[in-house]
């Protein structure tokens, strides 16, 4: 029945019978091609029942446990099965249903099977990691302190995962990542983070101070305090001198 109208439906079926034809099958019509059907020649039409179950959309978590909604219509029962292990057989409640996964790979199904024995099946492909990402840096940042204005940023992690540094991302080339990262007078505070396509997350934090007061800086202070008071030296005994002349 699929693409055609009522009309040539009946039309078929009716040609069929006068040809001789009986206990004729009709698949893949609905509501209002039954009807017309019926009305012109003996018939039975039995729904097919609708069946639904929704699963998580990610295919990788870190949570060992996910939730299907199984719905349908009619009276049916409820199977399921992870990596072909049964965990359930013939339940007759929709509604939601609690799966604990395995680490690793897991195939999970759902086989929803009806008043007259045609089972639906409905398969979830999903893979348990809840291992944080690898992450490593070249050096230890925590503690350091110097008078730069930026400090560089380098290590690696595993690839494919997301890197950010306080929250903005950072480039990897492969497995590794070097960047220069702003420092502002005063301690600084260094976290990155990477997280993978299930979710887990590794952490490194450090401080890194750049204090106003190094010894470069009060160098320079002083040296320009003491050239700013030659020249107020040599000021005042300039103006000595005129004065001097003028008497």
């Amino acid at each position: 029945g699929a693409g055609k109208t009522p009309e040539q439906i009946k039309g078929i079926v009716t040609a069929m019978g006068e040809r001789g034809c009986r206990n004729i099958l009709v698949t893949r019509i609905g509501q209002e091609a039954a009807d017309i059907l019926c009305g012109a020649v003996p018939a039975e039409y039995y729904p097919l029942p609708r069946l639904a179950v929704a699963y998580p959309e990610e295919q990788a978590t870190n949570q060992s446990v996910i939730f299907a909604e199984v719905s349908y219509s009619g009276n049916c029962t409820v199977s399921a099965t992870r990596n072909g292990e049964l965990l359930m057989e013939n339940e007759t409640a929709q509604g939601r249903y609690e799966i604990h996964l395995l680490e690793g790979d897991n195939a999970v199904v759902f086989l929803i099977t009806d008043e007259a024995g045609n089972t639906a099946s409905f398969l979830k492909d999903i893979y348990l990691d809840s291992t944080p990402p690898q992450l490593s840096l070249k050096r230890n940042l925590d503690k350091i302190s110097t008078g730069e204005s930026y400090i560089y940023v380098e290590g690696y992690t595993e690839a494919g995962v997301t890197l950010t540094c306080n929250g903005e991302p950072v480039e990897l080339a492969g497995s590794y990542f070097s960047f220069r990262q702003p420092l502002s007078f005063g301690t600084n505070e260094i976290v990155l983070t990477a997280t993978d396509v299930a979710g887990n997350e590794a952490r490194y934090s450090a401080e890194v101070s750049r204090p106003f007061w190094r010894a470069g800086i009060v160098k320079w202070i002083l040296l320009a305090a003491a050239a700013a008071a030659l020249i107020a030296l040599e000021t005042v005994i300039l103006v000595r001198g005129k004065r001097r002349s003028r008497r």
